[in-house]
């Protein structure tokens, strides 16, 4: 988790964005998870990625489809 944030934060948000056109459902998916994951630390910075993350996360991707309703209701039920 921590070399999630390093990553996220040392390159800033606009690099993020243009990261998330880059990479695979799978990892996508995965960031999202990771991101939820530490919720308490950094949580205004970690809901705005996780909330443009889940505008280009494709559920209908065929590589996601089993994994995408488990994680979306592990990431919904983090408090």
């Amino acid at each position: 988790m921590l070399l999630v944030m390093q990553l996220c934060t040392s390159k800033g948000a606009e690099f993020i964005l243009l990261l998330f056109d880059t990479l695979s459902q799978r990892v996508l998916l995965s960031l999202l998870q990771q991101l939820a994951c530490d919720i308490g630390n950094n949580t205004s910075k970690k809901l705005g990625w996780m909330m443009d993350l889940v505008v280009v996360i494709k559920p209908t991707d065929g590589i996601i489809t089993m994994y995408i309703r488990p994680i979306f209701e592990q990431v919904y039920s983090i408090r």
